[in-house]
């Protein structure tokens, strides 16, 4: 050997060295006292893109057999070393022979893993392990690899470094047939910005292509967008505000604008970038990986014949990104771009993550100018969410109304917090329209529960005697006829009136007894009581009728049957109140004023944003009964109010503040 380790390491490439310190992980982690030929193979075959995995794939030679066989000399290597490994003498052997094959008949600079393999099958002593730690490799074709290694690895991850970083001897830099050959196979290494095409999605052709979704009511938002871009120095715009206000949508209007032509004449032909930071920092395990791909994207787009904006979403994620925050991370690399103004960068973060990342660091705030998102009214919610109806409609097969697409605003904004619009809406009407689309091609919930509780009933009870199963076909004909009116009941009512205990109609009854029905005797039971319970109420097939007519004629049905799902209690004002709730209080109370005191504190409690009954034994309302002593019985007004609601008055704690309190004489 005439050549030092250390000068044959630094010749190689940032594959082939994230591969030789992968090695020697390995070689400590199994208590190995050499770094041999199998480890550094065994790590190049964990880098999917690599010149040597992808001429296994071309070559027709099975990875996952190749990592067995080494795998397997690796075991019988000798094992309990408690020190650091050196390096055997078989690899400065093999870079020595690699740097030959590079430089002098490859002419590149680095070594890559394509000429490892290479001189690993050329060199007789190497050859040899080789064959003894695999016989896949007696599969490679010395003739394709020796005259035609460029072809063979055109597309792979170390053809794009190398293009990118424009050494000699990549595709790009390569004779005319080189060139032909990688423009025909369309690989990242033959494009002229392999960065971008890596590491960016181009919202603008997304745009051409009408796979963006249109946006609307954002035109306020975008003016000052193209207003801040139209600047000569610090022309980048941030988007902050609340999750769910629709950030991202802002910088995909910009991009269908710039794809309509509605920009002014210094944007037009513009190319809108989406960088993905996460991208960019997969796989950058050696220290200079991610500046070096950061500073390729940087480079590509300052040397773009046509302008180019990157838009970074999330942009937080650049402070601490590829390194510590303050030295080497994505955001103290851009800043010198942006403050010249050669970099038009587009960023998109909330609020907190502004106030606690950016308003920090005074120089990288000072390079963006704030563009405020705010939460849109809910007239401009509806307008958005109608621009994408026919979207969903689509995609679900489905008709969306007018009416439910406007009650989904209203009683999103309404009951659920903690989410802003139009997020919240969008969810509650793709849930809708999902929930439809299901109902359409599966059985209902309502008839497909009670069939799996039978199941498994039968399983777990095996076979029945035939006595049992006689009893059983009675019970079927009386359960079925008992369903029809479950259903009736169950589909006929509004859902949301199932939310609070409706005593006056008699269905927590039902419901109670359907969740004890375990066996043929419950589910007999739940029948009989379904059948009296309908013949108890003669009225109640009119007052059906009614109901039903009345809520086929809301087209929001729907909408009101998901809302019942997504928040704890959506209650129907006037069919609760005016139609379950006063009459139960007037009977339980006696006194209308007191049904309507109750009555009013309920539907006032119901009415604040971000209040309301929750489901299970909790509630939110906190009420104050005030009234004159003996005339106004406000704890009776209260055991009646947790009555109604949870079906137990002992759910309901009462504390006299009078036991608590203590007289003393005003003399002290």
């Amino acid at each position: 050997m005439t050549t030092s380790l250390k000068t044959l390491i630094t010749k190689l490439n940032t594959t082939c060295r994230a591969a030789a310190e992968r090695a020697a992980s390995l070689t400590m982690a199994r208590g190995h006292y050499e770094v041999d030929l199998e480890h550094l193979f065994l790590a190049l075959l964990e880098q999917p893109a690599c010149d040597f995995t992808l001429l296994c794939r071309r070559q027709g030679i099975s990875t996952s057999a190749l990592t067995q066989d080494l795998e397997r000399e690796i075991a019988r290597f000798r094992s309990g070393n408690t020190r650091t490994p050196v390096f055997s003498p078989h690899l400065p052997t093999l870079f020595e022979h690699a740097w030959l094959i590079a430089s002098l008949d490859a002419r590149q600079p680095r070594i890559r893993s394509a000429h490892l393999l290479l001189a690993l099958l050329t060199e007789p002593a190497l050859s040899q392990l080789a064959l003894r730690g695999s016989a896949q490799f007696v599969k490679f074709s010395l003739d394709d690899l020796k005259h035609h290694l460029t072809e063979c690895t055109v597309g792979s991850q170390e053809a794009v470094e190398q293009a990118a970083a424009g050494e000699p001897g990549s595709p790009a830099e390569g004779g005319v047939a080189d060139a032909a050959e990688s423009t025909a196979s369309g690989s990242p290494a033959a494009r002229a910005t392999p960065a971008l095409d890596q590491y960016t999605t181009n919202l603008t052709q997304r745009a051409h292509e009408g796979r963006l979704d249109p946006v609307i009511g954002r035109d306020t938002e975008i003016r000052q967008t193209i207003d801040i871009l139209m600047r000569r120095r610090q022309n980048n715009p941030i988007l902050t505000g609340e999750a769910g206000v629709g950030k991202t949508a802002v910088a995909e209007g910009l991009a269908l604008r710039i794809a309509a032509g509605d920009v002014p004449p210094p944007l037009q032909g513009v190319a809108l970038h989406v960088l993905d930071m996460g991208l960019l920092q997969a796989g950058a395990s050696v220290k200079g990986e991610f500046e070096n791909r950061l500073k390729a994207v940087i480079d590509e787009v300052k040397r773009s014949p046509h302008p180019i904006i990157l838009f970074i979403d999330e942009a937080h994620t650049m402070i601490g990104a590829g390194g510590q925050a303050g030295q080497n991370d994505a955001a103290n690399l851009l800043k010198p771009a942006l403050a010249r103004g050669e970099l038009r960068t587009v960023a998109a973060t909330t609020w907190g993550e502004y106030k606690k990342y950016f308003e920090k660091d005074a120089a990288l705030a000072r390079r963006f100018q704030v563009v405020k998102i705010d939460e849109p009214a809910e007239p401009v919610a509806a307008a958005m969410l109608r621009g994408m109806a026919a979207l969903m409609e689509r995609h679900f097969n489905v008709r969306v109304l007018d009416e439910a697409i406007t009650e989904a605003v209203r009683l999103s904004a309404r009951y659920i917090s903690g989410r802003q619009l139009p997020d919240k809406a969008i969810g509650v009407l793709d849930t809708a329209c999902a929930k439809v689309a299901l109902g359409l091609a599966a059985q209902p919930a309502a008839i497909e529960q009670p069939r799996r509780l039978l199941e498994h009933l039968e399983a777990d009870a095996g076979p029945p005697p035939a006595a049992v199963l006689i009893v059983g076909k009675w019970c079927e004909a009386l359960l079925a006829a008992g369903l029809v009116m479950y259903l009736v009941l169950r589909h006929g009512l509004p859902a949301r009136v199932f939310g609070l205990r409706t005593d006056g109609l008699g269905v927590q009854s039902v419901w109670s007894l359907a969740g004890l029905a375990g066996c043929y005797a419950g589910l007999l039971a739940t029948g009989v009581v379904i059948l009296l319970f309908y013949l108890a109420y003669p009225d109640m097939k009119k007052e059906l009728a009614e109901r039903m007519e009345f809520i086929k004629a809301l087209p929001r049905d729907n909408t009101l049957v998901m809302l019942a799902l997504l928040v704890p209690v959506a209650v129907h004002e006037e069919l609760v109140f005016r139609g379950l709730l006063m009459p139960y209080l007037r009977r339980l109370t006696g006194k209308w004023w007191s049904a309507l005191l109750v009555s009013a504190l309920i539907f006032g409690a119901l009415h604040i944003p971000g209040q309301g009954l929750v489901g299970g034994l909790q509630t939110t309302v906190v009420g104050c009964v005030l009234g004159l002593v003996f005339i106004v019985s406000r704890s009776l007004l209260a055991v009646a109010l947790a009555h109604l609601l949870f079906n137990f008055a002992q759910l309901q704690i009462i504390r006299f503040v009078s036991q608590y309190a203590e007289f003393a004489p005003l003399g002290g």
